[in-house]
């Protein structure tokens, strides 16, 4: 049961988008318009190296770190709950001091970080400005 990659390019190559199918044959021709149409309704991803953290929290932080992590969009791979909640982040790069020192801020101080693997990850796009990502 072999997966299928899709590469769509519009007549005028202005934009390309790759897509993965299951069992789908794909269909080639499309104006710009419509491919572009198509890609902002399924959404654009981007494959980033990034770096894992892990760290616990007790549970009567969890939902201020949840909050702190949603809100400045950062991957949450896992989350374990146990005697603390043990949570496993993926950061770029550039990234990691500011929200290690954000966190530790947030947490007077309480906090300690290992590093884990370094892995490609999916990350949404948010901005439709497929030719720069």
């Amino acid at each position: 049961d072999g997966e299928r990659k899709l590469v769509l390019r519009s007549l005028d190559n202005k934009v390309d988008a790759g897509c993965r199918f299951k069992k789908i044959t794909p269909v080639i021709d499309f104006s710009y318009e419509a491919l572009t149409n198509a890609v902002e309704k399924v959404g654009v991803i981007k494959r980033v190296l990034q770096q894992e953290l892990l760290f616990s929290v007790p549970y009567n932080r969890f939902d201020e770190v949840d909050h702190y992590l949603k809100t400045n969009d950062v991957f949450i791979a896992d989350t374990e709950y146990g005697v603390d909640v043990k949570i496993h982040i993926f950061l770029d790069d550039d990234d990691q001091e500011k929200t290690k020192t954000d966190l530790t801020n947030l947490l007077s101080g309480q906090i300690k970080f290992t590093k884990g693997q370094k892995r490609y990850n999916e990350i949404p796009v948010k901005d439709n400005n497929f030719h720069e990502q």
